[in-house]
């Protein structure tokens, strides 16, 4: 197996916006806020954002996008934003207070939970959008469902094929499951009876994998590991090792197959080293790769 560059992207003032990723969606390559041709890499437009800054899921050419705020111990959406994902124009906004009822009235007090919620959206699928509040939008318009709610999909992918830290996937009969951190990295397959099929250890590809979902993903039965050659972090000053920065490194990708565990390696920097490279999506047979934050970079797998 290998990866073949299709293009590349810089955007000096960044790919994305908070906890957002860049997103392959039909022709088109999706970040905050701009968007690009899929087989080129052209741009096609790009905007400022007011209000929102995640997207939440694209549907009939529209994109669905909320306002992802983080205070402590809570990270919650505020408010239902509409795009045109073919010019980026904003279609309409839907800024309905979240209204607690009942015992629920507590959360407006506690202080370590969000206040002056807005409704945001939690599914978007065939046209419409479910909402933390229980309503049911069209997508196109805004305008919500006064008939009665159809039941949304029990399955709409967000961010494609996640492995989450310290969780599983189950793949036919195996069960994958990651975990540790840097050095520490590994990935093991387990079969049906808990048996381990195989592993695959950080040390042993000589290098260090962040315990991230965008640092590893599950497609058509291969895992795609992104390993640096240095730590993600490292001391400000080393007699203060609890204050860290960013370590630039050079970074590879690991492609394992999921019934063997056979390995390819693919060289993704050979010409500079980055601080963070990142699996933004795949799909079909292309993978999108960040390097920096800043460097979108575009392969197609070659399957073998």
């Amino acid at each position: 197996m290998d990866l073949r560059l299709r293009w590349s992207h810089s955007r000096p003032e960044g790919l994305t916006v908070g906890y957002g990723h860049v997103g392959l969606h039909g022709s088109k390559v999706l970040g905050q806020w701009f968007a690009l041709d899929k087989e080129t890499g052209a741009l096609l437009w790009e905007r400022g954002a007011v209000g929102f800054n995640h997207v939440s899921g694209v549907c009939d050419g529209v994109i669905i996008a909320s306002e992802l705020r983080s205070g402590g111990p809570w990270t919650a959406s505020f408010g239902i934003f509409a795009l045109s994902i073919a010019n980026g124009e904003l279609l309409w906004a839907d800024r309905t207070a979240v209204r607690h009822e009942g015992w629920m009235k507590i959360f407006d007090w506690l202080p370590f939970v969000a206040k002056n919620r807005l409704d945001s959206p939690q599914k978007v699928a065939d046209g419409l959008v479910w909402t933390e509040m229980g309503r049911c939008l069209d997508v196109h318009s805004g305008k919500a469902l006064d008939a009665a709610l159809p039941d949304p999909p029990e399955d709409v992918p967000s961010l494609a094929h996640q492995l989450y830290f310290d969780g599983e996937l189950a793949l036919g009969e195996l069960t994958l499951k990651p975990g540790g951190y840097g050095d520490g990295f590994h990935i093991e397959a387990l079969d049906g009876g808990g048996q381990r099929r195989w592993a695959s250890l950080a040390e042993q590809e000589q290098g260090f994998v962040r315990s991230h979902y965008l640092s590893y993903r599950s497609h058509k039965g291969k895992l795609f590991v992104v390993v640096g050659d240095g730590p993600e972090h490292v001391p400000i000053d080393p007699q203060e090792p609890s204050f860290v920065k960013q370590n630039a490194v050079n970074h590879h990708m690991i492609i394992i197959d999921a019934v063997t565990g056979q390995r390819w390696r693919v060289d993704l920097s050979p010409e500079d080293a980055a601080e963070g490279c990142r699996i933004e999506d795949i799909q079909d047979d292309m993978v999108l790769i960040s390097r920096g934050g800043t460097l979108l970079k575009a392969y197609d797998i070659v399957w073998s």
